[in-house]
């Protein structure tokens, strides 16, 4: 599919694939194999990028130069683009800065100006005026309205006014003075490159130096290597260097995640309040916690996936689902010293007849999963965290919550039975 652009130089083509259960290869591999092949290609400069899912955003990297002075932004954003190039696992670099059509800038003298007693604004006035004519007024004839328009009587080619940058500098204007003066005399024209567009931030000039990253790259490490390069740049004063793309989106991410998980907390440790009417029973139980974290990162590890944000929300869920264990666990001990079951014998058969149970769920939680682990290339970080962690999780629950509840409720019992013998 091929899509328009509103500069005539430059194509879009978007390219379909077929589902990937028809074909050998990934996207992500098809599109590095044609970043090869047209990387020395000389009759265009050709950009080979993926479409993402979700709302549109920056690229995986994505460095933010602001300063006033765009000729030192852009000398500025140059010299990141050659750091970004040199870092390992960075591809299609891009500066944000682009040249637009090609036009005359007609540059004023100030001090001949304030000579002849001219402002700018009366300079660009009548040249705005020769080139586009002027409307003065309108009428109303027979109920309809026309716009009056005053223009000098140019050369028209294809009925657009044909003039050349000599012809508006032949032109005069009236000095308060009174005289006249003509428009070459006020100051220098040159004929340059525009720019396309301007960007601004916080009412800033910015230029963006953007990359995207290779499938296997690690982007928080690749940052972490470019910020080491850029900060031995001297940037003049007022200019600075900022760092968004997946950085910022994985910043907020996780900081969104770490807001859920210690609401969760809290909501789990109030509701085993209510249940238990103690607080050393939920203490117990919320030290399980930790435990799938043993598990999750070590696992991980273990089978070369970072702790992404997939894996982050695993992580989360976890704390709603390792405290199931505990509970039942601590619930049954509970119900056998209600029996009058002795002390320590309450906890061995609690351990021995929910060990069972609570092997059989994990494992089938932890069956239920794998598929989506072993699939799905993007929830493979959720899917082995909760697989992970709640294998970790079940086996030390089985040994250390028993363990604690002993610890934390021996005295207790002691003055029990001390109570009860008196």
């Amino acid at each position: 599919v091929t899509s328009g652009s509103t500069e005539s130089n430059v194509a879009n083509i978007t390219v379909n694939f077929i589902e990937k259960e028809k074909r050998e290869r990934k996207t992500y591999e098809i599109a590095e194999q044609f970043r090869e092949k047209f990387n020395n290609f000389r009759n265009a400069k050709v950009r080979i990028s993926e479409l993402s899912e979700g709302p549109p955003g920056d690229a995986a990297i994505t460095a933010r130069i602001t300063g006033k002075d765009l000729d030192k932004l852009k000398e500025t954003a140059e010299e990141v683009q050659k750091i970004i190039n040199k870092i390992p696992g960075t591809t299609e670099s891009e500066i944000s800065l682009k040249p637009g059509l090609n036009e005359f800038k007609f540059t004023l003298d100030k001090d001949i100006l304030a000579f002849h007693g001219l402002t700018p604004a009366q300079v660009s006035m009548t040249i705005r005026n020769i080139v586009q004519g002027i409307n003065p007024t309108d009428i109303t004839i027979g109920g309809e309205d026309y716009k009056i328009f005053i223009k000098y009587n140019l050369k028209q080619k294809n009925q657009k006014t044909n003039i050349s940058i000599h012809d508006i500098e032949n032109f005069e204007i009236m000095t308060p003075k009174g005289y006249s003066v003509s428009l070459g005399q006020l100051g220098n024209y040159e004929f340059k490159r525009s720019l396309s567009k301007i960007e601004r931030e916080d009412g800033k000039r910015i230029i963006k130096v953007t990359s995207d990253i290779e499938k296997t790259a690690n982007v928080v490490e690749i940052i972490e290597k470019i910020k080491e390069k850029t900060d031995n740049l001297k940037l003049p004063n007022g200019y600075k260097i900022t760092f968004g793309g997946d950085l910022e989106q994985i910043e907020e991410s996780f900081n969104d995640l770490f807001r859920s998980m210690f609401v969760a907390i809290i909501l789990i440790a109030f509701t085993l309040v209510l249940m238990f009417n103690s607080f050393k029973q939920p203490l117990i139980i919320m030290i399980t916690l930790p435990f799938a974290l043993i598990g999750v990162f070590p696992g991980l590890m273990l089978i070369g996936l970072d702790l992404s944000f997939p894996a982050f929300l695993g992580v989360v869920a976890l704390a709603g689902i390792v405290v199931n264990d505990s509970i039942v666990l601590i619930d049954r001990i509970n119900k056998n010293r209600q029996s009058g079951i002795p002390f320590a014998k309450s906890i061995a058969e609690a351990a021995n007849a929910r060990l069972q149970p609570i092997l059989m769920t994990s494992l089938t939680t932890i069956v239920g999963i794998l598929p989506l682990a072993i699939t799905n290339e993007f929830w493979a970080g959720l899917g082995f965290a909760l697989i992970f962690g709640l294998a970790c999780s079940t086996i030390l629950t089985l040994v250390v919550i028993p363990t604690l509840y002993y610890v934390f409720e021996y005295r207790k019992e002691k003055k029990r039975i001390s109570t009860a013998s008196a």
